[in-house]
């Protein structure tokens, strides 16, 4: 909408003769509002209090508020000219005044906010919009009470909304339905905008205020309907109407059926829903089909269908002999996933389906020997890793154990539910014996968990190792690479260590002849010794001492050489004259794997059992020996 179209001051005074007087209102949301603003003709007056009711600033560029007043009206629209004039003024400051579309002062149509203009008279037009609500107020510059001159020129014909069509546009302005249908009832819209209409049944108004509307009508019968349509301001002032039409609304009879109860199994309504005409039954409740009968009226069928709830679950807890040993459904089905629950329904003679809840538990072990002292007595400890798939995690095992030689078959078999002592070198089998309780389920299972190779030969103790050297010193080395330390036994004079602390250390004796030592080692609280014998300041000639050195074909090039696993490998090359010697196989990181001590009868050494890069050291002849050897298949 244009605001405004034209403004003309004047500067020369208008004196009018005051033909009228409207009063105002003291806020904008009650100001009484005339059908059109030739109604405000005559004089208008801020008021003679103070009254700060109203915007701030009063206009958009600024003005403060005194003592405003404010009016109201409406029209039919079109453009007025307004023409307003400040006289009676009795300080001389003269009057503040606006325009505004229903209270927005944010956009007033026409805002006067300047003051010391007293006797000027302002001309200004606007474009009205049909039946819009429009506000007029008044204050005094300072609270200046002045007279204000208020003149609308022309005729300008009041809001006038046009009459509703027929209700429904049923000409003969009868309306049939039936009894608790929802009826739509409606009128095409009047075409004013901000339109609202008025409903009564029966001369009872209805809350809706909109052109359509559904109404359910509970009751038989005749009922009058009428609606006028009417503007309403923001404050909710009704200043203007039309005429009111009416309708007749038979309401036709139509009824409920009550059908006997229903009932369902679960597995009727799961994992599909139970279908009742176009009803999907998944739980108990009552339910509905309505359709339309012969004479037009729709009947609704209801029916209560109580569902059986699911039965409670039959629990079967499935213990497998191994971990591929699947639980299978009476359908011949195999349910290879045992992480979780499997659930399956049969029905067992009764109407309704029983369900069973399948949890499985397929052992899967493994096993290994751990060494424990106690006592002084060497154990080795079971240490059992479970790798079973279980659906739950509520099974029981107990475990024991049985150790048995396969070297030896005829020895006795070595029984636990702890520690296994264990006495012998040698490579047995450990079987696990595992009573199961998962659920209401009990299995014992024998289960071969595989070889063990137990060498204790760090712990059992040593049977003594000669040492021999044509000086008063030498180096010697304990059998175990367990941490220990050295104690003097007895010899002809005294010997002294480099390091006692050390498996290998250089020892110097004070006379010739056989040093007996020993290298003592702890685990847990078991002691084990080594027991070495060290021949000083003797030779090949020294008698009982005559040992022949074992002979090695291997090169000192600089390479390393490969040897096939278990194999014997000759000295010949390494040694020219016959000695003791000891063979000492190492990995790279420097552990022990194996050691051996020459004697009359050996010529060789054998290479590890299990591939890979080692180190061989030979001491022997006041001279070590070392080389890399690596160990293929």
């Amino acid at each position: 909408m244009k605001k405004i179209i034209c403004l003309l001051i004047l500067v020369n005074v208008l004196i009018t003769d005051l033909l009228s007087q409207v009063a105002g209102s003291d806020n904008c949301s009650s100001a009484p509002i005339q059908p059109n603003p030739t109604y405000l003709n005559g004089i208008l007056k801020p008021a003679d209090y103070s009254n700060e009711d109203g915007p701030v600033p009063l206009c958009p560029n600024g003005g403060k508020i005194h003592n405003i007043q404010w009016w109201g009206f409406t029209s039919n629209g079109g453009n007025v000219e307004f023409q307003v004039s400040s006289i009676n003024c009795s300080n001389g400051n003269g009057l503040q005044f606006a325009l505004l579309k229903n209270c927005n002062s944010a956009n007033p149509i026409y805002c006067k906010s300047t003051c010391n203009e007293f006797g000027s008279t302002y001309i200004f037009s606007a474009n009205l919009e049909p039946c819009e609500y429009y506000t007029f107020w008044v204050d005094g510059c300072t609270g200046d009470m002045c007279d204000l001159n208020f003149s609308v020129v022309g005729t300008i014909p009041d809001c006038g909304v046009s009459d509703p069509e027929t209700i429904n546009l049923d000409p003969d302005g009868i309306i049939e339905t039936c009894q608790s249908t929802e009826t739509n009832i409606f009128i095409p819209k009047i075409p004013i905008s901000g339109i609202k209409y008025k409903w009564t049944l029966n001369n009872n108004v209805l809350t809706n205020k909109t052109n359509s509307f559904n109404y359910n009508f509970k009751t038989v019968g005749t009922f009058e309907i009428c609606v006028n349509g009417f503007m309403e301001s923001a404050s909710g002032q009704v200043y203007a109407n039309s005429e009111k039409t009416c309708a007749s609304v038979k309401v036709k009879p139509a009824g409920k059926v009550i059908l006997p109860n229903k009932f369902l199994c679960y597995d009727e309504v799961n994992p599909k829903p139970f279908k009742w005409f176009d009803n999907e039954i998944t739980e108990s409740g009552s339910y509905s089909r309505k359709y339309i009968n012969s004479s037009g009226c729709e009947i609704e069928e209801i029916i209560n269908i109580q569902v059986n709830p699911k039965p409670e679950d039959i629990e079967i807890w499935h213990i497998g002999s191994d971990n591929k040993d699947y639980y299978v459904d009476p359908f011949g089905k195999l349910i290879t996933d045992c992480s979780k629950s499997y659930l399956f329904s049969k029905k067992n003679g009764n109407i309704c389906s029983d369900y069973y809840s399948v949890k499985q538990f397929l052992p899967a072990f493994e096993g290994k020997l751990e060494l424990s002292c106690q006592n002084n007595k060497l154990y080795f400890k079971p240490i059992i890793q479970n790798n079973s798939c279980f659906t739950t995690n509520e099974a029981k095992i107990n475990y024991s154990y049985i150790l048995k030689n396969l070297q030896d078959p005829k020895s006795e078999a070595i029984y636990s539910d702890n520690l296994l002592e264990v006495k012998n070198k040698a490579t047995y089998t450990l079987f696990l014996t595992a009573e199961i309780t998962y659920g209401q389920s009990t299995n014992t299972l024998s289960l071969n968990l595989g070889e063990e190779n137990i060498d204790e030969s760090l712990y059992i103790n040593n049977g003594g190792v000669d040492i021999i050297s044509k000086t008063l010193g030498a180096f010697t080395k304990a059998n175990s690479s367990q941490s220990g330390h050295w104690k003097y036994v007895k010899g002809p004079g005294n010997l002294s260590f480099e390091n006692t602390n050390k498996a290998r250390t250089r020892v110097t004796g004070s006379a010739k002849g056989t040093y007996v030592l020993q290298w003592e080692t702890k685990s847990g609280d078991c002691t084990f010794i080594d027991e070495v014998r060290i021949h000083l300041g003797m030779n090949n000639e020294d008698g009982k001492l005559k040992i022949p050195i074992l002979i090695n074909p291997l090169k000192n090039d600089g390479n390393t050489s490969l040897v096939k696993v278990g194999s014997e490998i000759s000295l010949s090359e390494l040694f020219k004259e016959e000695s003791t010697f000891i063979a000492y196989w190492y990995t790279l990181e420097g552990k022990l794997i194996s050691n051996s001590q020459s004697s009359n009868l050996i010529h060789s050494v054998i290479s590890p059992k299990i591939p890979g890069l080692y180190i061989l050291t030979i001491e022997g002849n006041n001279q070590v020996i070392t080389r890399k050897i690596q160990v293929i298949e």
